[in-house]
Parts: structure tokens; C-alpha cells; sequence
């Protein structure tokens, strides 16, 4: 990750990232770290990933008026087990391992008001959900999770809305290199809370 992008990124209002995805491991474990060391550098919070499996797992909290919002970030798609954090290795999350990710919402529970996760899942050039990913949204929205904003097949996938719940399956490229339509194709998901808890969203295209 080069440092002057993240400073760009910053100054344009970006403050949390996500580094649980199937690409953070493409240098290996030298990459992994240097991706770390420049996030904190650059003053740009990051989820999903990190020293080790407690860290990685831990999120984010940040008030906003008066509101504690949480994030997690979980890797359905990652670069194999070598990848995965561990007790005492670097990594990212696992989005398969239903007891750390379970056990991840139900901590964040206890010290946020709204849980959003960020996950990077689905098959890539697909345009709706399977079920895996269904599965994995209903089982977090149990224990907690509010918002899942999913991210890696490139596409825009439907986005659905009940019981003040909301899951945004995939939300497409926003910077990409193809020059296919379809992956081109894309929009920023703007989303409210109120002081009541109450989300509400909207979609902003582009392409």
C-alpha cells in the first residue's frame, strides 16, 4: 500500500478500511505487515485483519453523536490458510468460522449501539447472492450485526431491507481496471442512523 494514496485517501475524508479480503496476502506476510504499518501511518483505522487472531477479530468503535457504531470485517473469500489469523500470527478473519465471527458480533454487542460488518464473500462475476452468503447474513443478524455491506464479485448485487436490518450484498467497484459494464457499474451506499437506532439508506449511482 503506497503511502501517498493512503494520504489522499485521508484527506478525502476516508477513516476505516477493511483488509479482510482475498488480496491483502498477494506479498505474503511482508505485505500484510507493510499494509499495517501504513494504515497506522496514515492515520486510517482498519478491520478484519491484523497481528493476531484477537486483534483481527476485535473491530472497531467509533461515536458519532453519541452513537457507538461498530465494525467487523470477515473474509469468506481469502488467500488460504496461511492467510488466517492466528493466536500468535498475523492475518485476516475468517469469514467460514462460525465461532470466532459469532463470538466477534456478540463482544461487539457489548460495547456498541449499531454493528456494522464488512464482508468480502460471494461469487465473483455473479449478480445475486447464494446462499452461503444468505446464510452467513441471517446467522450475524442474530447475534447482533445491523448493517453488512459485502464486497469481491466486481458486481452490484441487491440490497435488502427488514426489521431495521440491512444487508447489501455487493456493492460493486468503486476503482477498477476493467472495462466491462458490468463492472463498471456501481454506486455509493449512503446510509443513516438516527438517535433512535432507526437506518435508513440510499443509493447514489455511478458508472
Amino acid at each position: 500500500t503506497q503511502p501517498d494514496f493512503l494520504a489522499s485517501l485521508k484527506s478525502i475524508g476516508f477513516n476505516v478500511a477493511t483488509i479482510a479480503n482475498n488480496h491483502t496476502y498477494d506479498y505474503g506476510n511482508e505485505g500484510f505487515l507493510d499494509t499495517i504499518r501504513n494504515l497506522d501511518k496514515s492515520g486510517i483505522a482498519y478491520v478484519g485483519g491484523g497481528l493476531n487472531s484477537d486483534i483481527a477479530y476485535k473491530g472497531r468503535v467509533f461515536t458519532v453523536k453519541g452513537i457507538r457504531i461498530g465494525i467487523l470485517g470477515f473474509a469468506k473469500v481469502n488467500s488460504g490458510p496461511a492467510s488466517i489469523a492466528a493466536k500468535n500470527r498475523p492475518g485476516t478473519t475468517n469469514g467460514y468460522d462460525v465461532a470466532a465471527t459469532t463470538h466477534a458480533i456478540d463482544a461487539m454487542k457489548k460495547v456498541s449501539d449499531v454493528i456494522i460488518i464488512l464482508a468480502h464473500w460471494g461469487e465473483e462475476g455473479s449478480f445475486c447472492p447464494r446462499a452461503a452468503e444468505e446464510v452467513s447474513a441471517k446467522q450475524w443478524i442474530s447475534h447482533g450485526a445491523d448493517i453488512i455491506v459485502g464486497s469481491h464479485t466486481h458486481t452490484l448485487q441487491p440490497i435488502t431491507y427488514a426489521e431495521n436490518k440491512l444487508v447489501a450484498y455487493s456493492m460493486g467497484n468503486f476503482i477498477f481496471y476493467s472495462s466491462a459494464i458490468e463492472n463498471r457499474r456501481t454506486a455509493i451506499l449512503k446510509i443513516k442512523i438516527s438517535p433512535t437506532k432507526r437506518i435508513s439508506y440510499r443509493m447514489q449511482p455511478f458508472e
